[in-house]
């Protein structure tokens, strides 16, 4: 039998991680920045912003299963996922660029809807189709457990690399641009641009090989499929320690631009917190290898939560001093290098162990719906920012706040964070499937040899 564990050369590793730069191009800027050019740039209410971002994310919730399933049923010369990045990465792009043409000068309503579309349009509809695939192509490229670690440390470094880069040197380049809409769109259209040809590079420089391995199987029906997902322990697990890190980013990450102008004075002091919290991934991400070995996934992703808490604390001590939040939220990225390093890779062993429990492979499901997870976090915690500061009086073309306002975004940035990082550590402590895995992968391996042996035999 041809082995699934093929080594996975360091250029295809490095080709599958730009993958996820040219992802976080867009989505930190969909997370951390695009409340605030809602608000503050185009004269859209906070609550309308959030209710833009929940409704879209629900929708997004639809087309992520509806691309799981398309995922699992596509045949074609390139494999079942790489050949989404072919066809989504340009269309991706151009809406990338629509999604900050807003209208500036039309009626609130107008501007709403047109929001409404094209936000739709970049994270339901091309974000989806582009993403889940992506996602997906991770468990077809080795069945290996450890290669799949160490190919997510590659995805995760370039990930938390793009975070960095987005959410640091975008205001600055807006303001330098002239701070109008204008310099959103030009900015923009660098970022689509530069994700369109990394999309098309990863395409070009990876390969299926499980797919290969595993022959072209039956297309799964529906029904069947779903059954089989509600029946993967460790994935539904995985799916609440998704959506609470979700809502624990979406706040933070939309609360900072604000924090930095409201608490601290000045926006662009968005750009050193978020080195702060980026810099420890893009470093120690890559070391984490040899710990994955040592001490496993679960170990990993717990002393991530851990650490994390413990920097959310210390932020409490001085929460309007910048010098404290940078040495907090330091301590707060030091704890996410473990759990990114090891998240995605605990996603995809449980692909395998759906297909030992049910007989049913459907990572192309599994993934969309990981996703939906993760995003429906976000559609939450967007919802929830923009309501919270629509009723506490915020107005984002006002240049003073109320104290109510100012009251609501420091709660937020610094309270809930606390929250999801206790309710993730009490979902990761029923996760065992890294003691697991070595005997579900040799049942497995028995499983396919005998279903070729008795397929030869009926040919015969």
């Amino acid at each position: 039998m041809k082995e699934a564990a093929e080594k996975v050369g360091i250029g295809e590793k490095f080709a599958y991680s730009l993958g996820d730069f040219a992802s976080n191009l867009i989505f930190a800027l969909a997370c951390s920045l695009i409340t605030y050019f809602y608000t503050n740039t185009v004269g859209i209410s906070a609550a309308a912003a959030g209710a833009i971002l929940l409704f879209s994310q629900i929708f997004d919730g639809i087309t992520d299963v509806l691309i799981g399933f398309l995922i699992d049923r596509t045949r074609s010369k390139y494999g079942k996922a790489r050949p989404w990045l072919l066809w989504m990465a340009v269309p991706f792009g151009i809406c990338c660029v629509l999604l900050v043409c807003v209208p500036r000068n039309a009626s609130m309503l107008v501007k709403i809807i047109y929001a409404f579309i094209t936000y739709n349009l970049v994270m339901t509809v091309c974000y989806t189709a582009i993403n889940v695939p992506y996602g997906a192509l991770n468990t077809l490229m080795t069945r290996d457990q450890y290669q799949r670690s160490v190919i997510n440390i590659w995805r995760m470094t370039m990930a938390m690399l793009a975070t960095m880069v987005i959410t640091s040197v975008t205001l600055p380049i807006i303001n330098g641009l002239g701070g109008d809409q204008a310099a959103w769109i030009k900015t923009m259209t660098v970022y689509a641009s530069l994700a369109v040809a990394m999309f098309l590079i990863c395409f070009k420089c990876t390969r299926e090989r499980v797919t290969e391995e595993l022959g072209q199987q039956e297309k799964v029906p529906v029904k069947t499929a779903l059954k089989a997902v509600m029946k993967n322990k460790y994935w539904l697990m995985l799916i609440g320690v998704w959506l609470l890190y979700a809502v624990n980013t979406t706040f933070s990450g939309t609360t900072t631009v604000y924090y930095a102008q409201y608490i601290l004075g000045d926006e662009t002091l968005m750009g050193p917190i978020n080195i702060a919290l980026n810099l420890p991934c893009v470093i120690g991400i890559p070391l984490m290898a040899p710990l994955i070995k040592k001490f496993g996934k679960k170990v990993l992703a717990v002393a991530g939560c851990v650490i994390t808490l413990i920097g959310c604390f210390m932020m409490l001590i001085q929460p309007d001093s910048l010098t404290m939040i940078v040495i907090s939220t330091t301590v707060k990225g030091i704890g996410t290098v473990p759990f990114w390093a090891v998240l995605y890779a605990m996603m995809a062993d449980t692909v395998e162990y759906g297909e030992w429990k049910t007989g049913v492979r459907t990572e192309g499901l599994l993934y969309s719906a990981s996703t939906f997870g993760a995003k429906a976090g976000a559609g939450i915690g967007s919802a929830i920012v923009g309501a919270i500061l629509s009723a506490n009086l915020f107005d984002g073309m006002q240049a003073v706040q109320p104290d109510s306002a100012i009251s609501a975004i420091s709660g937020m940035y610094l309270f809930v964070p606390i929250a999801a990082a206790v309710l993730q550590i009490l979902c990761l402590a029923f996760y065992k499937l890294d003691k697991e895995y070595p005997k579900i992968m040799e049942e497995l391996r028995i499983r396919e040899a005998k279903g070729r042996e008795l397929k030869g035999s009926t040919e015969l």
